[in-house]
């Protein structure tokens, strides 16, 4: 599997804190995490130029909280691939408030 993304669904209002623990458990797994993908209309370059709000797109805001992005480089080993796979298994097993929705296609 090329697994690109994974994106967790949660309890409405619950996202942030859930990103946020995320980001803690992994860390405590040794997996760095960021958070890369913001929606356009929310850079400021976006805002200024086409004068776009938080609320003109609802799906991509109210997905923006929700996403974590794991390890992806051309020179990760496999032993650091089965790491990462292995930290999400092992934190979804621990949180089954967590379902996650994975994305394997690159969008």
């Amino acid at each position: 599997m090329n697994l690109k993304h994974i994106q967790i669904t949660t309890p409405q209002g619950t996202a942030e804190h859930i990103q946020i623990l995320l980001q803690q458990l992994f860390k405590v797994c040794s997996v760095g995490t960021t958070v890369h993908w913001m929606p356009l209309h929310l850079h400021p370059y976006y805002r200024e130029k086409y004068g776009y709000v938080p609320g003109d797109f609802p799906v991509a805001s109210a997905l923006y909280p929700e996403l974590v992005s794991l390890p992806l480089y051309p020179d990760m080993t496999e032993e650091d691939v089965n790491h990462v796979a292995n930290s999400i298994k092992e934190i979804l097993s621990r949180n089954n408030g967590i379902q996650p929705r994975m994305n394997t296609n690159g969008h």
